[in-house]
């Protein structure tokens, strides 16, 4: 008898940014190129019926992010959906929001991650290890805003009504190492569902692998890569000095480095799961089962 497995897997159109190739690439420093990127959300559904939708990309109104937000989200000339996530599932596929049993989040980002409470009213939230004290405590923007006017991330993720629908990982409930990746955790406790603890980019930062009913493996990469030369085109992250320091897209470079070469391991098809489909959030080429 086979593994329970995902029966459907489909992007969702969360809006677009535009990256500075300078800020992508070591070795473009004086490039004036810039990259239009769009800003994937994806919907699953698994055999025994879970829905989860992954990330949910920019707000429809930008204005609504906080002021840290709007002080610099501009630079990347975000262009906003048209449909949030549940109307673009109701709309084009026919699905109720309240038929949504997880929103997980790739990381706390101002263009991956907002308050689904009201979109999907009986989702579930998960967020990785380490994400409350992530956007809380180092960046000072405790308890999220509008609480704290400098908050980065809303706050009702992490206090008031909805707070008891989130979930952050802790620790114990990586029990599962999958490649080079020794943190992993398994949603439904049979294999077909996998969150993985990729450090780097920043503090709770995670991939998702799924096992699809066409045999494949997919990864929901989110930015542990900004783009897809950078698992396996042989390109390198860019770095820049503000301020006297090393700065790159990532918090972590050195740590975000090596989650791209196991990630580059794991979709290999001579690796450990015989290879795998890598749909990142800005990736323009993504290809689905």
């Amino acid at each position: 008898m086979r593994s329970s497995m995902f029966k459907h897997i489909s992007k969702i159109p969360a809006g677009q940014v535009a990256v500075p190739v300078k800020l992508l690439f070591d070795g473009h420093n004086d490039s004036k190129e810039v990259i239009e990127c769009p800003d994937w959300s994806y919907f699953l559904i698994h055999e025994n019926g879970t829905k989860i939708v992954w990330d949910l990309g920019l707000l429809k109104d930008l204005e609504q992010y906080p002021p840290s937000i709007l002080s610099y989200c501009y630079e990347y000339e975000p262009i906003a959906p048209e449909k949030n996530a549940a109307e673009y599932l109701q709309q084009e596929h026919g699905f109720k929001p309240e038929e949504v049993d997880y929103v997980i989040f790739s990381h706390a980002h101002w263009d991956h991650c907002q308050p689904p409470f009201e979109m999907f009213p009986r989702a579930k939230v998960i967020f990785g290890a380490g994400t409350a004290n992530g956007v809380n405590g180092s960046s000072g923007a405790a308890p999220g805003y509008p609480e704290n006017p400098d908050g980065t991330v809303f706050g009702e993720f992490f206090s008031g009504e909805f707070a008891s629908r989130v979930r952050e990982l802790k620790d114990a409930d990586y029990t599962v190492q999958i490649g080079d990746f020794t943190r992993a955790y398994d949603l439904f406790k049979n294999g077909s569902c996998l969150l993985i603890d990729a450090p780097g980019h920043m503090p709770g930062n995670q991939c998702m692998l799924v096992r699809h009913v066409a045999g494949e493996w997919v990864v929901l990469g989110g930015d542990t890569a900004h783009a897809r030369a950078l698992i396996d085109g042989g390109k390198s992250c860019a770095t820049w000095t503000e301020n006297g320091e090393t700065q790159s897209m990532h918090a972590d470079l050195v740590a975000a480095t090596k989650s791209m070469r196991w990630l580059e391991n794991l979709i290999k098809k001579d690796g450990v799961i015989g290879g795998a489909r890598l749909c990142l959030a800005h990736d323009a080429n993504v290809s689905l089962p």
